[in-house]
C-alpha cells in the first residue's frame, strides 16, 4: 500500500529505494507500495504522521480435510 508521510515538527531524511530526501515540518511525501524506506530524524528530532489504507483483519480458516 502507498504511504503518506507528513512531518508535523522537526525534520527528517527519508530514504526511498536508495534516494534520500530531506523533509521538514509542513512537508509531505508519498512512498509507493513496495518501496524500501528508512526515516532518520534530523538534529532536533521529528514528529510525523503516517497515513495508509486500512487493511482487512486477518481471517483464521479451518484446516483442510484430508
Amino acid at each position: 500500500r502507498d504511504v503518506l508521510l507528513v512531518v508535523l515538527s522537526g525534520s527528517a531524511t527519508v530514504k526511498v529505494d536508495g534516494e534520500a530526501r530531506a523533509i521538514a515540518a509542513g512537508q509531505a511525501i508519498v512512498i509507493e507500495k513496495g518501496s524500501a524506506r528508512r526515516i532518520t530524524a534530523g538534529p532536533e528530532g521529528v514528529r510525523y504522521l503516517s497515513v495508509h489504507a486500512r487493511r482487512p483483519p486477518l481471517q483464521i480458516s479451518p484446516a483442510p480435510r484430508r
